[in-house]
């Protein structure tokens, strides 16, 4: 019976992992109030991508980074 239950625990574990989830970018886009699609959403998430991209040269450069 624990076999089962544990069966079951992972299944929907593995369920929820893989679902459509929002990046944390797309969600912190999602409560300033941009709707999904939107310009003002796709602009959003550009500005996170290249604010995301820029620390990583920045850690490149300073060799903090992989």
């Amino acid at each position: 019976m624990v076999r089962v239950l544990l069966c079951f625990a992972g299944l929907a574990l593995l369920a929820g992992c893989l679902q459509q989830q929002p990046n944390w970018y797309e969600d912190r886009c999602l409560r300033l109030g941009f709707k999904k699609g939107s310009p003002g959403f796709a602009d959003c998430i550009q500005r996170d991508k290249k604010w995301i991209d820029d620390n990583k040269d920045r850690a490149r450069t300073n060799g903090a980074g992989p």
